[in-house]
C-alpha cells in the first residue's frame, strides 16, 4: 500500500504519551492541507518548445487585427450588452451580415468572416427580422452567416464539446460565434458570483482556443442600467472588446464601452425602420425592424444647403452655434419626430438668444426679423419647426 505524503510527516505520539484525539486530528488536518494534491503531468519531449518573439514576429501576429476597425478585435473574445428594446437584437442581425459580408458597419471597415450565431432568446422572431433585413438591402441575407437554434449550455463541457465539432465540420471554425445570450447560454448560474462566472469565462475561452476568431458574449445591463454590465465584474474584465447600445425615448446609439487597444467612447446614434415583413395567416400585415446608422449631429449642420446671405444667412450662422452647442443629448420634453442624436433647441431660446444679431435691424424689430428669418430656413427645408422647437433638416 503506498504511502500519503502527510503520514511520513506528521509526529506520531509515543506509547503512554497520547494527546487528546481532537488535538490529534487537528494536526492530521494542517499536515493534509500543506501537501498538494494536484496531479502533476510530467513533462515529455513532445511538448511544444517556448518561442521567443521579437518585434517584428509580434506585428505579424492574428491579434494586430480587428474584425471592426477600431472596435471588436479579429481574434478573442468581446460583449455587446443593453437594456432590454435598446435594438441591440436588431443591431447583432445587421452586424452579423456586414461581418458575412464584409464591407463596412456603421461606415468602419469590416474584415469578411463566417459567422455562426447561437440563438437561445428571442428565435420566434428570427425569420422575420431577416426577412426585414432581405427587404430593406434588396439581397439575399449572407449564406456565411448561420444559425443555431437548439439549446446550449455553456458550462456543460459536452455541449461546448458538440458545438466546436458542428462548426468545425460545417467549415465556420475561425470566424466569428455569437453567443445570444449569456444569461440563457448559462442556466441555473448566478452572474454575480465570481465562481460562476469564473466558469463562463473559461467554457468561452475554451470555444475561442479551439476554434480561433472571435466569441461575441451579449448580455443585459443590470437593475442599475448606469453601471453597465450585468454581473461579476470579472466578466468585462475577461473581454477584449466590448459594445454597449443605449436607448433613451426613440433615441437610440451605441458605443465602445471598453476597448484594450484602441480608442473607446465613440457614439454612433441608430434608428429603426418599421419594415412590413410578410401577411401571417390571418391576413395581419407582419412586421420587423432593421437598423438605420444616423449621421452625426455636426453633418446635419455642415451638409444643409444654406442661403447665400442676408439675415437667414446670418441667422442660420447663429442657430449653428446654438445648435452645436447643444450636443447630441435628447432634451426630455423634445417632439418625439426629433432623430436620434439629431441637436435642437427651443424657439424661444433661440431668438432670445439671436437678439442682436442682426446689424443692420433696430433693436426693436429685432425679434420680428429673426422671427421671420426662421421662417423662411424652414420653408426652404433646411430647418425644421416642430412643437416650439428648432433643429437642422
Amino acid at each position: 500500500m503506498m504511502s500519503s505524503p502527510y503520514y511520513e510527516t506528521l509526529p506520531l505520539p509515543a506509547d503512554g504519551d497520547l494527546p487528546p484525539l481532537e488535538a490529534y486530528l487537528d494536526d492530521l488536518r494542517l499536515a493534509q492541507s500543506a501537501v498538494d494534491w494536484r496531479p502533476v503531468k510530467a513533462a515529455t519531449a513532445m511538448r511544444e518548445p517556448y518561442r521567443l518573439l521579437t518585434r517584428d514576429d509580434l506585428a505579424s501576429t492574428q491579434t494586430a487585427r480587428d474584425l471592426v476597425r477600431g472596435v471588436l478585435p479579429r481574434f478573442g473574445i468581446a460583449g455587446i450588452y443593453g437594456a432590454s428594446m435598446s435594438g441591440k437584437g436588431f443591431w447583432l442581425i445587421g452586424f452579423a451580415a456586414a461581418c458575412g459580408e464584409g464591407g463596412d458597419w456603421f461606415g468602419l471597415p469590416v474584415e469578411k468572416v463566417r459567422v455562426v450565431y447561437v440563438v437561445l432568446e428571442g428565435a420566434a422572431g428570427m425569420p422575420k427580422r431577416i426577412t426585414a433585413w432581405e427587404i430593406e438591402n434588396g439581397r439575399p441575407y449572407p449564406d456565411d452567416v448561420v444559425f443555431v437554434m437548439q439549446p446550449y449550455n455553456l458550462r456543460c463541457s459536452d455541449d461546448t464539446a458538440a458545438l466546436v465539432e458542428a462548426v468545425r465540420a460545417s467549415g465556420f471554425a475561425g470566424g466569428l460565434v455569437i453567443i445570444d445570450t449569456l444569461n440563457q447560454a448559462s442556466p441555473g448560474s448566478d452572474e454575480n458570483s465570481s465562481r460562476d462566472m469564473g466558469e463562463i469565462i473559461a467554457a468561452t475561452r475554451r470555444i475561442q482556443t479551439e476554434l480561433g476568431g472571435l466569441v461575441l458574449l451579449v448580455s443585459h445591463v443590470g437593475k442599475d442600467q448606469s453601471k453597465g454590465l450585468r454581473g461579476h465584474s470579472s466578466l468585462m474584465a475577461a473581454l477584449d472588446a466590448a459594445v454597449e447600445v443605449r436607448r433613451e425615448g426613440d433615441r437610440r446609439e451605441w458605443l465602445v464601452a471598453k476597448s484594450k487597444d484602441d480608442k473607446d467612447g465613440a457614439i454612433h446614434g441608430f434608428r429603426l425602420r418599421v419594415i412590413d415583413a410578410g401577411v401571417d395567416d390571418d391576413g395581419q400585415t407582419i412586421t420587423s425592424c432593421v437598423v438605420v446608422p444616423e449621421e452625426p449631429a455636426e453633418a446635419y449642420i455642415r451638409k444643409t444647403k444654406i442661403p447665400a446671405g442676408g439675415n437667414q444667412r446670418i441667422v442660420w450662422d447663429a442657430l449653428g452655434e446654438l445648435l452645436r452647442g447643444a450636443g447630441a443629448e435628447r432634451p426630455t420634453t423634445a417632439p418625439k419626430d426629433l432623430p436620434a442624436g439629431r441637436p435642437a433647441v427651443r424657439l424661444e431660446n433661440a431668438i432670445s438668444k439671436l437678439h442682436g444679431r442682426l446689424p443692420e435691424v433696430e433693436p426693436k424689430r429685432q425679434k420680428e426679423r429673426i422671427t421671420q428669418a426662421i421662417t423662411g430656413l424652414v420653408n426652404r427645408g433646411v430647418l425644421v419647426l416642430r412643437a416650439g422647437w428648432v433643429w437642422a433638416a
